[in-house]
C-alpha cells in the first residue's frame, strides 16, 4: 500500500502545520536510511533507504517510490533540473526524471565495492562517484551527462576507499574523501582533483605519530564560498571534527565563538557527524548517531539544535534556501524516519513512537589545535581503466508503509 493517501494530509488543528512533517517507521525495518536531498526549486524532498528512494512534495505528500537499481543504494544526488541520481554498491549509476522515470542507467566495472559509494552532480550535468574497487583501491570516476565514462582515478598500493565526493566547478575542483590503511592505522583522507582528474593536493587525518590516534574515518564532504569542508571520526567512539580548506589546501579558520583552525565535534555514540552546507548562506546542518542535530553558521556559531528519540540515529541531512533542515534517521529493527524541520528547530513534542526535543546531546566547538591533526599525504594516485555500460534496472515497486505526522510549529 502507499505510505499514505494524499487526501488525508491536511491541517488537523491550530497547532499543526503540514509544511513541517515527519514520515516515521518507514519500512522495511531492517534497513537504514542512506540519504536525504531537497530540490531547492520545487521544495520536493527525496529520501533513500538501502532498497528504495521516495519523493515527497513540499507539504509532505508521497509522490512516488523507486527501488535500488542493482543491490543497495548508498548515495543520492540532485541536479538543477530536479533529476535524481542514485548509486548502488555494484556499482550502478541511475538517473531519474522528476516524475521517477529512468533516463539512463550505467553499470561501472569496479567489480563491486568494499565501500558504499557516494555521488554528486555538477551544474554542467557531469556526474562524479567515489567508491572502492574489488581490490580495495579507492576510486573516483567521472561520467558525462549521458552516463559515458570520462576518466577514473585510484589510490594504488594501499587498502583504501572513497565514500564522499563534492564538486565546485567554478574553482576547478573535485573533493573526494575516504580512508587509507597503511600498516597499523586507518587514516582519513581528503583528495582534491581538478575537473580533468589531475591530483591537486591530498591530506591525511589522525596523524598517528603526532596524536596517537590510529583510526580516522570520513563522514562527509561539502563546500561553500570557494572552501571545502570535510568531517571525520577519530577513534571508534571518538570525536567528530570538521575541517575547512581553501582551494589550494590551506587549513582555514572558523571565526565564530572565538575562532580556531577547526570545528571540534563530540557525540556519545560512535562520534559520527553527517552534514550538508547551504549554498545560500553557508549554514551547516549536522546530524549525529545519537539522533541529535545542530545548525551552525559557516563561521561556527550555533543557530538551532534538537534531538529525535527514542533510539533514532542520524544518517544524513540537507538544508534548503529558506533554512529549513531535512534529516534521515534510523532506528534498529523499527524502520526509519525522514523529517523536515523549521530553521529555528521549533516543533518539539511527543509524536507517538518518537519524541522531538530541543536538547541536542552532540555538537561542535571551535578549536585552535586542529593543525596537529592533519598533514599532507602522498599516496600514489593513478589513472585506471573503467567502462560505463548501459543496463536496465527494475521498474517502480510498491510504496513502503510508514506513518505521516505533522510537526507542531505554531
Amino acid at each position: 500500500m502507499p505510505i499514505q493517501s494524499s487526501t488525508i494530509l491536511r491541517n488537523t488543528g491550530v497547532k499543526q502545520d503540514v509544511k513541517y512533517w515527519a514520515w516515521d517507521e518507514i519500512s522495511p525495518s531492517g534497513t537504514g536510511g542512506t540519504g536525504i536531498n531537497v530540490d531547492s526549486n520545487s521544495g520536493a524532498v527525496y529520501f533513500s533507504k538501502y532498497g528504495t528512494t521516495s519523493k515527497v512534495a513540499k507539504d509532505g505528500r508521497l509522490l512516488w517510490t523507486v527501488p535500488s537499481a542493482s543491490g543497495l543504494t548508498y548515495g543520492t544526488a540532485l541536479d538543477s533540473s530536479g533529476n535524481l541520481y542514485t548509486v548502488s554498491g555494484e556499482v550502478v549509476v541511475t538517473k531519474y526524471s522528476p516524475s521517477g522515470t529512468i533516463i539512463w542507467a550505467r553499470s561501472v566495472n569496479t567489480s563491486g565495492s568494499s565501500t558504499g559509494p557516494g555521488i554528486t552532480v555538477a551544474p554542467s550535468g557531469d556526474v562524479y562517484v567515489a567508491t572502492a574497487d574489488s581490490s580495495s583501491n579507492a576510486v573516483v570516476f567521472k561520467l558525462n551527462s549521458s552516463g559515458s565514462m570520462v576518466w577514473a582515478r585510484k589510490i594504488s598500493s594501499v587498502s583504501s576507499g572513497f565514500r564522499y565526493v563534492a564538486v565546485l566547478e567554478p574553482n576547478d575542483r573535485i573533493y573526494a574523501a575516504g580512508y587509507a590503511q597503511p600498516p597499523g592505522a586507518t587514516e582519513g583522507n581528503l583528495v582534491a582533483f581538478n575537473l580533468s582528474g589531475t591530483t591537486q593536493w591530498q591530506k591525511r587525518f589522525g596523524v598517528s605519530e603526532v596524536t596517537g590516534v590510529t583510526f580516522a574515518f570520513t563522514t562527509g564532504v561539502d563546500f561553500y564560498d570557494s572552501k571545502a569542508l570535510v568531517a571525520f571520526r577519530f577513534g571508534f567512539n571518538g570525536q567528530c571534527p570538521i575541517f575547512k580548506y581553501t582551494k589550494d589546501g590551506v587549513l582555514s579558520a572558523f571565526d565564530g565563538g572565538g575562532g580556531g583552525l577547526g570545528f571540534w565535534g563530540y557525540d556519545e555514540q560512535y562520534g559520527h557527524c553527517y552534514f550538508k552546507v547551504s549554498q545560500t548562506n553557508g549554514d551547516i546542518a549536522t546530524t549525529y548517531r545519537t539522533g541529535s542535530f545542530r545548525k551552525y553558521t559557516f563561521q561556527g556559531s550555533q543557530v538551532s539544535a534538537g534531538r529525535f528519540t527514542s533510539g533514532l540515529s542520524g544518517w544524513n541531512s540537507d538544508v534548503d534556501p529558506e533554512g529549513n533542515m531535512y534529516f534521515i534517521m534510523y532506528e534498529n529493527n523499527a524502520g526509519s524516519l525522514a523529517a523536515k524541520v523549521k530553521p529555528d528547530g521549533s516543533g518539539t513534542g511527543t509524536y507517538g513512537s518518537f519524541t522531538y526535543t530541543s536538547s541536542a546531546t552532540s555538537g561542535h566547538y571551535v578549536d585552535n589545535s586542529m593543525q596537529a591533526w592533519e598533514a599532507t599525504s602522498s599516496y600514489s594516485i593513478t589513472s585506471t581503466s573503467l567502462t560505463s555500460t548501459a543496463t536496465s534496472p527494475a521498474g517502480i515497486t510498491t510504496n513502503p508503509t510508514a506513518t505521516f505526522k505533522p510537526l507542531r510549529t505554531k
